[in-house]
């Protein structure tokens, strides 16, 4: 996006979105999920217009078709454009329409592995492609948002 990327005086992108809702079911539809939702769809829409070029959702569900009925009122008219939901059968030939073969996860029929990523192209806990994070002495080193000696000073306090 050469012309917005001039007018803020740095680049700005259209970013393609694949969502993959193997696995996905009805409980993870519940509603503070939605609601979420919700909030990231209007942050989206109403702070980084156009900075979505597609956004593909393979493996959805029959479930999924009854909530975007209910998602998409939330969205404009030109996302809604963007979103295009992938039957199973067809997931490998419509995503190499505006994918690139090198570009797309080998598992949706594409070429990547992401060999150069821990864990390759969807690094996940759940797959048991990455390791589970283990607390040790090197994460309080970790920056955090919280003023952690008000935190402990609370405590003292609590216990006199």
């Amino acid at each position: 996006m050469p012309v917005c990327g001039d007018r803020v005086g740095q680049p700005v992108y259209r970013e393609t979105v694949i969502f993959d809702c193997e696995n996905l079911g009805m409980k993870q539809f519940q509603m503070n999920a939605l609601q979420y939702l919700k909030v990231v769809a209007d942050i989206i829409q109403h702070y980084y217009p156009e900075t979505l070029n597609k956004l593909f959702v393979v493996n959805a569900p029959h479930a999924f078709v009854t909530i975007w009925h209910v998602i998409r009122r939330w969205l404009e008219p030109r996302t809604i454009e963007k979103v295009c939901i992938v039957s199973k059968h067809a997931t490998a030939a419509t995503l190499l329409e505006d994918i690139d073969a090198e570009n797309l996860p080998d598992f949706l029929g594409g070429k990547c592995t992401c060999s150069h990523i821990e864990g390759g192209c969807v690094p996940s806990i759940a797959l048991g492609t990455v390791p589970r994070l283990e607390a040790n002495s090197g994460n309080e080193r970790v920056p955090t948002v919280y003023n952690t000696s008000i935190m402990t000073r609370k405590e003292v306090d609590d216990r006199t």
